[in-house]
């Protein structure tokens, strides 16, 4: 689908079966990777919510795992209006291990070799290094 679809299909569906409005909400998440395409779709979600919603609507940016500064700068640009921008605040969500199965782990960091070797970014070791010293911890 394309984001004017998206839209679309969600201004639709703020319509209850009488086909009086329904009550917007108040505050929207976004559970996102810090990476810099992920920040354009964000900004532009976020306009196009502060456009459609007609209640002031709060936003909150939640990383997986941890912001970056190079993301915040991003967002901030490419939101560009200081009455969104003082609606926005952020959080990190660091998953650590996630359990598959009773003898599988993951990190869920699919790109992390890229990041590394081909980007030079080493900010992903240290969520490595964090979730080997927890499982560590654990089980010794």
């Amino acid at each position: 689908h394309s984001f004017r679809e998206m839209t679309a299909s969600i201004d639709d569906f703020n319509f209850g079966a009488d086909g009086n409005r329904v009550d917007t909400p108040d505050c929207i998440i976004y559970l996102v990777r810090p990476n810099l395409s992920m920040m354009k779709v964000v900004a532009a979600e976020i306009k196009a919510s502060d456009r459609l919603v007609k209640n002031r609507v709060f936003f909150h940016v939640c990383f997986v795992p941890v912001q970056t500064t190079v993301c915040m700068h991003l967002l901030e640009e490419q939101v560009n209006s200081r009455d969104i921008w003082e609606r926005v605040s952020f959080g990190d969500c660091r998953l650590g291990l996630v359990p598959f199965d009773t003898d599988l782990l993951s990190l869920e960091m699919d790109s992390v070799f890229k990041q590394c070797y081909v980007d030079g970014d080493l900010s992903s070791l240290n969520q490595i290094a964090m979730a080997l010293l927890k499982l560590q911890a654990v089980f010794g």
